[in-house]
């Protein structure tokens, strides 16, 4: 059993942001004296206070914090209002696959665990990216996809051969012809089999040639072209009773075709186990499939229907292009037919994971493929996913989801960023709360102290930026309190306003960094030369600055805020002072080496000492 010391119970961590903007990239040789005050005065500090720095000063290729939104609304918790998919579109989850609008808080799904997920908005334009692979994503215009950049590299790490980086772009920025990254392949399947896998079999070669007349099951197949695969059938299910049709009619989804062109395959298969999506793909490749020269395809007139199988065939990890025939027809005995749409899988790689996870009932039709693998693997390559067409499709309800940690996640087999008003490595707008986990480091600490030094009558322009983000912790409701309230229809104005006057919406409002003490650190200077030797304007002087003149006044408001948030914030822990008084302003460094200023060294180590022995 460990055993913990009494110091590890009274250890308390202190959050720091240091507020100067000053740097050596901006100033050249010269550190802010904030910093530099700072790093003195914590040079002696007691082993029980757990520090965490977080320098805001502005340097080369550092984020800025960026402005707020102002996104925040009554619902709280899911902040982020900016559009994200449509509803429709599937999820790769932990073992399966979710329409977006059905995944709910804390679900799994194949790129980690969903912190948040709303209705972000009810009437949104909707726009379809198709790739040439087939792949298709319905999304808003500003919402973020991988994709490639058109420019090659090479270099030592690659071995020198050609690749190109992933780039996140809106998709009102990607073009017909960029290029896209390939199918994340494979993923987890459940375990333990939920129907005996002939059912699954059975089920794949009706899905192909088979119907369902009142409680029989009807395949049909062709003696002379296929008498194989015939008594093939006969071997595997002549013990079959009618009755286990049931199956087939309630879980594959027969009773619900309509119209063949518009059938998609049963939601069974998007969450089942490897080996019954194997078995069911296996009759369905038995009965519509075909196999080419270098290639295998899988033909059906419902392109819908294909879409779905692409994506349970990269679940499986085979790469597979689909092929829309939609628009073409085929004159058959004087009338015009839509010629079917297909799926096609090439690359020997991917057939040979064909053949382990599926092949075909049909004998003849896996000597073709046996022979299919003895090809020379050079002559079955893949081509790079491009970008086929972008057109808007309409209007209707979009979705976000909120992925913890990753950010991003597989809809539709494209990987697409989670929504937010900012997040890690958006390279339009690097983000300084994100990329440094500030709101994160927050909820750890006990305390935070802020050092900044007086900017023109206030602190810097970095420590308000902050603050003002920090406005989405204060008096909100949580998303889980939201969506039992709403359901999905999160930020529907008119709902959440009428509820913010009601007294139950007063009882669960909550500040979400209630309980934090805060401390502040303002210094100014007092030796500023700016109207040496001439008068201050009349429009200064006509006017009595009075207790203005306090430096305690520029930090107040933001005192205030925090008190505002149910952060504690005492008086005793603000210590807001001038320095430097006569000391020319470009001599002042100069003094702080010179011991001048130890007074302020001092005054910042008792500051940590005090917020330390307050929270304790």
């Amino acid at each position: 059993m460990k055993v913990k010391k009494l110091q590890e119970y009274n250890k308390k961590r202190i959050l720091i942001f240091v507020g100067s903007a000053r740097s050596k990239d901006n100033c050249p040789d010269q550190d802010s004296k904030t910093s530099k005050i700072l790093l003195e005065a914590l040079k002696k500090l007691p082993d029980n206070i757990e520090l965490d720095i977080i320098d805001l000063a502005i340097e080369n290729n550092k984020p800025i914090v960026q402005p707020c939104k102002a996104c925040i609304s009554t619902a709280g918790g899911a902040h982020c209002h900016f559009p994200c998919l449509d509803g429709e579109q599937k999820v790769q989850t932990r073992f399966g696959f979710k329409k977006i609008s059905e995944i709910k808080d804390g679900d799994e799904i194949s790129t980690g665990s969903i912190e948040k997920s709303c209705m972000t908005s009810p009437n949104e334009d909707i726009y379809k990216i198709v790739l040439t692979d087939g792949r298709t994503l319905k999304c808003t215009k500003n919402h973020y996809i991988k994709t490639l950049s058109n420019n090659r590299k090479r270099d030592k790490n690659s071995s020198w051969k050609y690749y190109r980086e992933n780039e996140w772009k809106k998709l009102e920025d990607i073009k017909i012809g960029d290029f896209m990254p390939e199918p994340i392949l494979g993923g987890n399947f459940i375990t333990g089999k939920t129907f005996e896998n002939r059912m699954f079999l059975l089920s794949g070669l009706l899905w192909g040639d088979g119907i369902m007349n009142d409680n029989c099951a009807l395949l049909y197949y062709d003696k002379k072209s296929e008498p194989l695969q015939g008594k093939k059938v006969m071997e595997v299910f002549s013990d079959l009773i009618v009755s286990e049709s049931k199956f087939i009619r309630e879980n594959m989804g027969f009773e619900k075709i309509k119209n063949a062109h518009e059938r998609r395959l049963p939601e069974i298969l998007f969450n089942c186990h490897e080996e019954e999506l194997g078995n069911f793909f296996n009759g369905w490749f038995s009965t519509d499939g075909s196999i080419g020269k270098n290639s295998i395809s899988l033909y059906n007139v419902s392109y819908e229907c294909l879409r779905d199988a692409q994506l349970l065939l990269f679940k499986l990890g085979i790469k597979c292009s689909l092929y829309d025939n939609r628009n073409k027809i085929t004159i058959v005995r004087g009338k015009g037919l839509k010629r079917a749409s297909f799926v096609s899988i090439h690359g020997w790689k991917n057939i040979k994971i064909f053949k382990e996870k599926i092949g075909f009932l049909n004998p003849h039709k896996n000597i073709q493929l046996d022979n299919l693998l003895k090809i020379e693997k050079k002559s079955m390559k893949n081509k790079p996913s491009k970008v086929k067409s972008i057109n808007l499709v309409g209007k209707g309800p979009v979705y976000d989801i909120i992925v913890r940690d990753s950010h991003e996640f597989i809809s539709e087999g494209i990987l697409v960023h989670n929504c937010d008003c900012y997040f890690k490595g958006d390279k339009d707008a690097l983000d300084f709360i994100h990329e440094f986990d500030v709101y994160k480091r927050l909820e750890k600490c006990d305390a935070f102290i802020v050092f900044s030094p007086i900017n023109w009558w206030s602190v810097t322009t970095q420590v308000k930026a902050l603050f003002d983000r920090l406005v989405c912790a204060s008096l909100t409701i949580t998303t889980k309190q939201a969506k039992e309230l709403w359901g999905d229809d999160v930020k529907n104005a008119k709902k959440t306003k009428k509820f913010s006057e009601t007294e139950e919406y007063k009882k669960m409002v909550k500040n979400h960094l209630e309980g934090k003490v805060g401390a502040f650190y303002i210094h100014g200077d007092d030796g500023a030369d700016d109207y040496k030797d001439r008068k201050l304007p009349g429009s200064m002087t006509k006017y009595n600055i009075g207790k203005f003149n306090d430096p305690i006044n520029t930090i107040l408001p933001i005192v205030w805020q925090c008190r505002y948030m149910g952060i504690d914030v005492p008086y005793k822990l603000i210590n807001a002072f001038y320095m430097n008084e006569d000391i020319n302003y470009s001599e002042a460094n100069d003094k702080l080496k010179e011991g001048k200023l130890d007074f302020a060294i001092k005054k910042a180590r008792q500051l940590v000492l005090d917020t330390y022995n307050y929270i304790k």
